[in-house]
């Protein structure tokens, strides 16, 4: 018996799916140790050390035991590792395709560094599958590492440093890792001016890099020579060129230079982020393209009506599939309470020029400039949505006649593909009148709310809400996009945690009252349906040819279009 015991133990050591159980329960520490015990064990192991990314002291503890010395603290071998135990390494490095290197040495003796590089045989290559690197480093010492973990693997880089660290960068990227797919460069620093030299770098290294798929960079880095090379990629389908927020809309490095535009600009280019400057570089030829699918367009808040449907007018033109379309409202703080630019007539421009948009999100820190009543006006436009998000986030304060829970019905009736709706809006007051004589959603899952948004009797707001939601809807308090919007509900007043509360409340509410409100969907949902198909054809819309309206008929709860 006892020798049976030993061989189911042995057994059990070599599946890989039973040992990778045994370590989710571990430490990292732990874990450090079980991988210097055997092939197998270090093989999982490491998996599970790597899952979100591997840090260079994590290497230390692999490779060798550590310990902190006793002068500076520093991490540093208590035995040098040898050329065996790097070959050991080997057999699982080649496993690990995620790391991160934030202040590499930091914490880390110079020693300890030298210790690993000294056991790699000439032309070897730590981490021979590394596919993705971050890498932040705010000290020279640490940046002259760089090189030893880009390689020929890499496929993306997320690249966080001073500007006065990145001299050489680009170049040495360009040369270890021709076959880059993503590029993201973040400065921590307030830079608004990035010296000559790294933009010449950048511009030669992006030559190279010929599958780029992926490019964030700040708009301080944005040249002639730089957007000509990036709108020469075949394969080039994300672009975000950002600024940073205390600079409120950095003016457009490109406003008064030619840009030399290739044959096809960026000819696969589907999300797109910029300010809104940038758009219009070249008369907007250059980055309003028809491939566009999503775009994410920061406004300064003090933009003029007619800039505004300038940009509308370009969508119509150029941009037919247009699915996707946020924009982000930006305003120092001398203009904190200027009016949100966002008006009822500004988005019907908005939505005309667009028809097959499916997702739109207005995001600013006041509430759109729309009343209740200009806001049902605006739902018949939104028929064709399936998320609707109007400054979810605003911190107030509401306007007059400012949008209500009634307000949400107009889009009950009309938005019948709904399945996401957030609307800054007023709940102080519950109506009273019954929402069912209206319209239900049936299809809407969430519903968008914030902490300032007013409410006081959440059990009201819930009955009323029952009405005409859907039986899975759920009261979703939207997370904030930005700092200025961000709430920390440890540090706030007393008066936004308990709003958070009662909107809480209400979601479980909802909860609570789910199986009941599951039994009347059917009915609502039959009547929904030929709505739908009668409100497609009557516009000429997405049904197929040859449908008969009097195929259906909604009152009886018969589909006899589908048999049902």
């Amino acid at each position: 018996m006892p020798g049976s015991y030993y061989v189911h133990e042995s057994r059990f050591w070599r599946v890989p799916e039973l040992i990778a159980e045994v370590l989710d329960y571990l430490r990292n520490a732990d874990l450090g140790t079980c991988a210097r015990i055997s092939h197998t064990v270090s093989h999982e192991a490491l998996r599970k050390l790597y899952k979100e990314g591997v840090s260079l002291q994590d290497i230390l503890a692999i490779l060798g035991p550590v310990a902190r010395g006793a002068i500076r603290g520093e991490m540093m071998f208590t035995k040098k590792p040898l050329f065996h135990e790097w070959q050991r390494f080997c057999y699982y490095a080649q496993f690990v395709e995620s790391l991160s290197c934030k202040d590499v040495m930091k914490g880390i003796s110079d020693e300890a560094f030298l210790d690993i590089l000294l056991i790699v045989p000439p032309g070897g290559v730590i981490f021979p599958r590394l596919r993705v690197l971050e890498w932040g480093e705010s000290r020279s010492s640490g940046m002259r590492r760089f090189n030893v973990f880009v390689t020929a693997s890499l496929r993306e880089l997320v690249l966080s440093s001073p500007m006065r660290l990145l001299p050489g960068i680009f170049s040495t990227v360009s040369r270890s890792s021709p076959h880059l797919r993503r590029l993201s460069v973040k400065i921590p620093d307030r830079i608004t001016v990035v010296p000559a030299q790294i933009q010449e770098q950048l511009a030669t290294a992006l030559a190279t890099f010929r599958h780029l798929q992926q490019v964030e960079i700040s708009s301080a880095f944005l040249t002639a020579e730089v957007l000509c090379w990036l709108s020469e990629k075949h394969h080039l389908a994300t672009v975000s060129i950002h600024s940073y927020p205390h600079t409120y809309m950095q003016p457009c490095p490109l406003k008064d230079e030619p840009v030399r535009l290739a044959y096809v600009p960026f000819p696969s280019l589907t999300h797109l982020t910029c300010d809104i400057d940038i758009l219009f570089i070249g008369g907007g030829k250059l980055l309003v393209v028809p491939s566009i699918r999503k775009l994410h367009l920061h406004i300064p808040v003090n933009i003029s009506e007619k800039r505004l449907k300038t940009c509308a007018a370009l969508f119509a033109t150029k941009c037919d599939d247009l699915e996707s379309l946020s924009l982000l409202i930006r305003r120092p703080m001398a203009l904190g309470d200027y009016p949100s630019p966002i008006t009822a007539n500004i988005l019907k421009v908005f939505l005309r020029a667009m028809p097959r948009l499916l997702s739109f999100d207005i995001d600013d820190v006041r509430p759109v400039s729309i009343t209740a009543p200009e806001l049902e006006q605006l739902a018949p436009l939104c028929h064709n949505l399936v998320e609707l998000n109007l400054c979810v986030h605003a911190l107030g304060p509401p306007i007059d006649n400012s949008p209500d829970l009634g307000s949400l019905i107009p889009f009950a009736k009309h938005c019948l593909d709904l399945e996401v709706l957030g609307i800054y809006m007023d709940a102080t007051d519950v109506p009273d009148h019954s929402p069912i004589s209206f319209a239900t959603f049936t299809r809407l899952r969430q519903l968008n709310v914030y902490y300032n948004m007013e409410i006081i009797y959440e059990r009201g707001v819930a009955e009323y809400l029952c009405q005409f939601l859907s039986p899975d809807t759920r009261v979703q308090i939207k997370p904030a996009t930005r700092p200025e919007t961000a709430v920390d509900l440890a540090n706030s007043s007393e008066r936004v945690r308990v709003l958070a509360r009662r909107w809480e409340d209400v979601d479980k509410l909802l909860v609570e009252h789910e199986p009941l409100r599951a039994l009347l969907a059917p009915a609502y949902t039959r009547v929904r349906m030929a709505d739908k198909i009668l409100d497609n054809m009557s516009r000429g819309g997405r049904t197929a040819p040859g449908f008969n309206r009097w195929d259906i008929n909604p009152l009886s709860g018969t589909n006899y279009l589908w048999g049902t």
